[in-house]
C-alpha cells in the first residue's frame, strides 16, 4: 500500500488546505490540476531542486497569483504550497555551477592515461575556480573517468582521490569542491568542453555534426582527422 502522503487525493487536499492558509485562496480539484499543468509545461521559476524527495520548489503564476508550489516530479503533482516569505531564503542559494573535469579543468592533452591525471590544468584554470569561490557559488566536478564505476567499486574512490590529489598539487581550492561525480549534478550552469548551447534550432546541431565541429572539442578543433 502506498503511504498515505504520497495519493493523488492526499496531495490535493493538503494543497487546497495551505493554499486557503497561505494564500488565502480557494481551490478545486481543476484549480489544483490546472497548477499541474503550469508545472509540467514547465512555466515556472525554479527556486531549488531536492533529488532525494523527487520535488522542485518553483515559483509560478496562476490566476494572476504568484504562488511557490512543492511539484513531485515522480508523481507529477503538486505536493504543497509554501508561503511567499520562503522565496528570499531560496534566492539566497548559492548558485550552482558544475565543471567538466577533462578538457576544462584538467588539460587532458594527454587523453586518459589511468587514475592519475598526468597533463597540467587549462590555461586560467585554476584563477577561475578562485573566483567562483569568492563569488560564492556551489562548486560541481564532473567526469566520464567515473561515469561508468559504481559507487561501491573501489575504482571510484580511487579516481577521485586522484582528481582531488591532482587539484591540490595545482593549486586549487580542493576543500571548496562540493562533490566529484561521475553525473552532471543539478546546477545553474555548465561549463563543458564536448558541450553544446542549444537554442531551438536542430539545423545549426546537423550542421555542425555533418562538419564535424560538434564533434571535436575546443582543443582540438584544428584536428581534421
Amino acid at each position: 500500500m502506498p503511504k498515505r502522503e504520497n495519493t493523488e487525493e492526499y496531495s490535493f487536499q493538503h494543497t487546497k488546505e495551505r493554499m486557503l492558509e497561505r494564500y488565502g485562496l480557494e481551490i478545486t480539484q481543476a484549480d489544483w490540476q490546472a497548477m499541474g499543468f503550469l508545472c509540467k509545461a514547465k512555466k515556472w521559476t525554479i527556486l531549488t531542486q531536492e533529488h532525494s524527495n523527487h520535488q522542485i520548489i518553483a515559483d509560478i503564476r496562476y490566476k494572476g497569483h504568484p504562488i511557490i508550489v512543492v511539484w513531485d516530479y515522480e508523481n507529477n503533482w503538486i505536493k504543497t504550497v509554501l508561503p511567499r516569505k520562503v522565496r528570499v531564503n531560496f534566492k539566497e542559494r548559492q548558485k550552482r555551477i558544475g565543471l567538466d573535469f577533462d578538457g576544462v579543468l584538467h588539460s587532458y592533452t594527454s587523453g586518459y592515461t589511468g587514475f592519475d591525471p598526468v597533463d597540467p590544468p587549462v590555461e586560467g584554470a585554476v584563477a577561475f575556480v578562485n573566483w567562483l569561490v569568492e563569488q560564492n557559488y556551489e562548486i560541481h566536478i564532473f567526469t566520464a573517468r567515473l561515469s561508468q564505476l559504481s559507487d561501491i567499486n573501489k575504482d571510484i574512490v580511487t579516481h577521485r582521490m586522484a582528481i582531488n590529489k591532482w587539484l591540490i598539487k595545482w593549486g586549487f581550492p580542493a576543500d571548496k569542491i562540493k562533490t566529484i561525480s561521475g553525473q552532471k549534478p543539478a546546477a545553474d550552469v555548465f561549463i563543458d568542453d564536448n558541450g553544446y548551447r542549444f537554442d531551438g534550432d536542430f539545423s545549426k546541431v546537423i550542421s555542425g555534426i555533418n562538419t564535424g565541429e560538434l564533434l571535436r572539442p575546443w582543443y582540438k578543433q584544428n584536428d581534421l582527422s
